[in-house]
């Protein structure tokens, strides 16, 4: 809100509600030398600015702590990392501050042993790579000739040991197995090799007596095979199920048989009833013959009556 061009009353309050500027003012330039100074302004108070995109007006913005500002910049364009200077704008100093952090980050995560000055010093004492001695320098010369070479085992520390003898001096060395490496890719196939000699002939196979079993059962049919006995004498076990038919229909009724043989004569059967009297016969001889003997067939002519007395 711009201030008019009359005089106006702006006022201040501090936390307590106590007023802190209370003067007539229509430009910045008419505030007195004598009004009061907040030392320490806080977020919600206003800083009063002339406005010159509005013909010079009084005008009050919020004032932010410069904690809570924020900086708009690029990040220099530059290879390489450039000095800060005095007097430049925050924008450009932010600029060259985002390239020198980029550079750090990027030299740390590298994983690369940096030398140091005290390195690079030590090493400048050293001697040239190509350099010569004198004799007297170096003095005699002894021949050196390698002794024993021993393996130690995986993991252990190498070690070495000199002995000498004259101008003969021997090397002993112990070099530690290294660790087992890992599997190798699988190699091309190998050429057929020759054919081997003909093996002995193996035990001939043996089969003993095979067994064989059906139910009763009327269904699906199906049948079980299993097997005992070594190889020699293999038994073989076979379980047929179900292979019983359902009852047929009823046949048509056969041929008459031939007549059997005459059986045994029956038991006597009960006396059949009286039959009717028969016709009176005709009449026979009235001859009645005495003797004293039983009559027999050769002296009982037919036709007589024999009686005993």
């Amino acid at each position: 809100m711009s201030v008019k061009k009359r005089d106006v009353v702006l006022r201040g309050k501090t936390a307590d509600g106590s007023s802190t500027i209370d003067m007539p003012v229509t430009r910045l330039g008419n505030i007195e030398e004598t009004a009061d100074i907040k030392e320490t302004p806080i977020t919600g108070d206003y800083v009063p600015i002339i406005d010159t995109e509005d013909d010079g007006q009084m005008k009050k913005t919020p004032y932010m702590p410069v904690g809570d500002q924020t900086v708009n910049f690029t990040e220099t364009t530059s290879e390489n990392l450039t000095p800060l200077s005095s007097g430049e704008k925050i924008s450009v100093l932010f600029g060259k501050l985002a390239k020198s952090v980029k550079f750090l980050a990027s030299h740390i995560s590298d994983n690369v042993k940096h030398v140091t000055a005290s390195d690079r010093d030590t090493w400048n004492g050293k001697a040239a790579g190509n350099h010569s001695h004198t004799a007297a320098n170096i003095g005699a010369l002894t021949n050196i000739k390698i002794g024993t070479v021993t393996t130690g085992a995986a993991g252990s520390q190498a070690a070495a040991s000199a002995s000498t003898s004259g101008t003969v001096t021997t090397l002993n060395l112990t070099i530690p197995k290294g660790d087992k490496g890992d599997t190798g890719a699988q190699g091309p196939r190998g050429a057929t090799g020759a054919t081997g000699a003909t093996g002995a002939t193996g035990a001939a196979a043996g089969f003993g007596t095979p067994t064989a079993s059906v139910d009763a059962n009327v269904g699906t049919p199906s049948v079980t095979v299993t097997a005992t006995g070594s190889n020699t004498a293999k038994v073989f076990n076979f379980a047929f199920k179900n292979l019983k038919g359902a009852t047929g229909a009823r046949g048509a009724t056969g041929a008459t048989g031939a007549q059997g043989p005459k059986g045994d004569t029956g038991a006597i059967g009960p006396q059949g009833p009286k039959g009717d009297k028969g016709a009176t016969g005709a009449a026979g001889p009235n001859v009645l013959k005495v003797g004293t003997s039983s009559p027999t067939t050769s002296s009982c002519p037919s036709g007589y009556w024999y009686g005993k007395y």
